[in-house]
């Protein structure tokens, strides 16, 4: 009896030794991998579709870590918390900053890491014990969002105003005035069916141009929902690139077919020449600019993407002060 209790004490210390073997090799396992690796939290106060545990951490280009856990913040659920593990010896900075950014075609982000002066204090040297944080810029796709539907707002707005100036109610308008100096002027009765027609063809080109806007209207909230599950496809820009132009080209023919009825409209007498060439001068400085706006979106959309040149806004005031 005695043996058997030697022996079931030998076993059990057996296995106490070997737990604590155990133990300890893994931490000193862990303390190497702490020296290999350093954990940062990145705070993005945007969507991350198409970033998940395991999605790369890069600097410069230049692969250094992995998102390990993706949480929001419990005390503002606007913010996404990416605690990422990046390799120990790259110079994380104070000024560092992250955004999200997508490889190719198919939606799936990675954590760019960008900036960092040489002479700023290394992030995990300030942050005194606590996970280091690395503050976000907004992505390509949220600027895309932000800015671009701003853009088209500007548009809306010029839109809003070329429809209003060819509302039925005016170009009934200009339809009487020139029915009624038709049937006393002989000067007009030349180039009255000229008239007639350019006008009716004002409403077609109306027409036109809103219908055009809508399917801008319409890509952007395509593009919009391709925000919640990955990136958009280079065929939805593409297809915004065409539409937009076509905005343009309605917003010209607009401006043009304007500018030939004020021309057409030289023989009226001069009272009636002023009131028509008030609507006229309106109409084309509308369309003028809805096509410089959606010019501007459709040749150079880095330029407002980034920031770098402001699109021209609306003014109403500054409007009608011009046609003072």
């Amino acid at each position: 009896m005695e043996t058997h209790a030697r022996y079931l004490l030998i076993g059990v210390f057996s296995l106490v030794v070997t737990i604590g073997l155990i133990l300890f090799v893994l931490w000193l396992g862990k303390l190497q991998l702490d020296r290999e690796y350093q954990y940062y939290d990145v705070r993005f106060e945007e969507s991350v579709a198409g970033l998940s545990v395991g999605s790369i951490v890069q600097y410069q280009g230049i692969q250094v870590g992995e998102v390990r856990r993706l949480d929001l913040d419990p005390t503002d659920p606007r913010v996404v918390r990416a605690h990422v593990r990046v390799s120990a010896g790259t110079p994380v900075k104070t000024d560092t900053r992250a955004k999200l950014s997508y490889t190719g075609l198919t939606g799936v982000a990675v954590i760019e890491l960008f900036g960092g002066s040489p002479e700023a204090q290394r992030l995990v040297d300030a942050s005194e014990g606590a996970v280091p944080v690395i503050l976000s810029e907004p992505s390509v796709l949220s600027k895309l969002m932000s800015e671009g539907s701003g853009a088209v707002l500007t548009a809306q707005e010029v839109l809003a105003r070329v429809s209003r100036v060819l509302s039925d109610e005016n170009l009934q308008r200009a339809s009487d005035l020139i029915d009624n100096l038709a049937q006393v002027s002989s000067e007009v009765r030349d180039d009255y069916p000229k008239l007639r027609e350019s006008l009716q063809g004002m409403q077609a080109l109306e027409q036109r141009l809103r219908s055009a806007a809508e399917r801008a209207d319409a890509l952007l909230a395509r593009i919009d929902a391709g925000m919640a599950g990955q990136a958009p496809g280079e065929d939805l820009f593409t297809e915004s690139r065409a539409t937009l132009d076509e905005v343009a080209d309605a917003a010209r023919a607009v401006e043009l077919a304007a500018g030939d009825i004020g021309r057409t409209a030289q023989t009226l007498d001069l009272a009636a020449r002023d009131d028509l060439a008030v609507l006229l001068a309106e109409l084309q400085r509308s369309a003028a600019q809805l096509e410089q706006v959606t010019r501007r979106l459709q040749d150079d959309p880095a330029g407002w993407l980034l920031g770098r040149d402001g699109l021209p806004r609306y003014d109403p005031g500054a409007a009608k002060g011009g046609e003072r």
